[in-house]
């Protein structure tokens, strides 16, 4: 049995999911600053088991704030 896409994104940063955490409906990943982790909110857009597109709350290489 194949899955059947019903939604994709081109050009996305797409974070694993198991990098990505609830908790009271907010989602949030973890990121490295100097020699500490720091909790960032995130906002996701589509998501599969494995991958999920970040909206908002981290870019590419770097924090967004």
């Amino acid at each position: 049995m194949f899955p059947i896409p019903v939604a994709s994104s081109e050009n996305a940063l797409a974070l694993p999911m198991a990098a990505v955490f609830s908790e009271q409906g907010e989602r949030f990943v973890f990121v490295k600053k100097d020699d500490r982790f720091e909790r960032r909110p995130v906002q996701i857009g589509v998501a599969d088991y494995d991958y999920a597109e970040v909206l908002n709350g981290v870019t590419e290489g770097k924090s967004s704030r």
